[in-house]
Parts: structure tokens; sequence; C-alpha cells
């Protein structure tokens, strides 16, 4: 039996959002990246963040996603930047969308499939 790891990723559905006019397709992100990132994506999804925990988590996501140089985030010219300055409803849904795609690539149940099902990120007020 042969298998071309590098034919089955790139069958996978890849993340791909517009912003401004321009569309750009990330990556799904390997386990060793997704791991790390797992608990507060958990408190995400269990509606235990904050927004500024979700932007946070948004940005650290679409960078690893949507690779580019480091200093672009600083300059406010990354995709992760530009999708997390979108109004709140617009970012959690990308998100939620990138989910999607991660899910499926780990081959287990996605969040909520955007084409057929809408289940919202609740998000906990900040707390000073």
């Amino acid at each position: 039996m042969k298998f071309d790891a590098d034919e089955y990723r790139e069958a996978m559905e890849q993340p791909e959002i517009t912003v401004d006019g321009e569309t750009y397709t990330g990556q799904v992100i390997s386990i060793e990246q997704w791991i790390p990132l797992q608990p507060r994506v958990a408190r995400l999804i269990e509606g235990k963040s904050t927004f500024n925990e979700a932007r946070d988590l948004a940005i650290d996501i679409f960078r690893l996603s949507f690779s580019e140089p480091w200093y672009r985030l600083f300059w406010g010219k990354s995709v992760a930047r530009r999708i997390v300055n979108q109004p709140p409803g617009v970012m959690l849904e990308a998100l939620r969308n990138f989910f999607v795609c991660q899910e499926r690539a780990m081959g287990i149940a996605p969040l909520a499939d955007p084409d057929t099902e809408s289940e919202s990120i609740e998000l906990q007020p900040a707390t000073s």
C-alpha cells in the first residue's frame, strides 16, 4: 500500500479568507502547533474567554495558518492583524470557520459546519 502524504495534504480543505478585497489561503496548522493552543481553544468554545483572550488566540492561530514574516504583525499589514481589526462578530466567525477546517483535517467533528449550521462563539465580559 502506498500513501502519499503530500497528495493527502494538498487535498485537504485549507482555510481561506477575503479581507479588504484580497483573498488569502492559509494552511491547516500542525498537531505540534495545535496542542499548545488547545486549552485556550477549549476556553473559547466553552464560553469562558473574554474578547481580549479571543483576539489574542485569533492572532496566534492566524499567524500560524497564514504564515508571514513576524514584523508584518506590528505594521498592521499581516493577515492576522487585518482579521482581528474587523468588527468582533466578523473576527469570531473567521475564527470559527478556521476551527472547522482544522478539525476536519484532524479527523474530528467540527464545532459546526459553516455551510449548514450556525453555532456562535460566546465571550465573557472582561474583568479588571
